[in-house]
């Protein structure tokens, strides 16, 4: 199997904020999807497939540090790890209204 560095921005409209997910330490953040955008010099593997929604997975610190609720809409940088799992990039997780 071949590993692709890849980041793709995200920006989204909060759905749902759950601290719990099947990976320890993260917690998932559902975004329905506004605009999708390539990061320069790496790889998008996302843009591509249009989502109209996202769950993603983020550092449950940083997840309940951002004191997120539906209806925010958010930034955030992450990679595809497998065809149906997204992380977020530490620290790229931003609150815009």
């Amino acid at each position: 199997m071949q590993i692709i560095e890849n980041r793709t921005q995200v920006r989204g409209v909060v759905q749902h904020v759950s601290a719990q997910s099947d990976v320890a330490q993260f917690g998932t953040l559902h975004l329905l999807v506004q605009q999708l955008a390539a990061v320069a010099n790496v790889a998008d593997l996302l843009s591509s497939r249009e989502p109209i929604s996202l769950a993603v997975l983020v550092p449950l610190a940083e997840l309940t540090n951002a004191d997120l609720t539906e209806g925010q809409t958010v930034e955030v940088e992450v990679r595809l790890a497998t065809p149906d799992r997204l992380f977020a990039y530490a620290g790229t997780l931003h609150r815009l209204r």
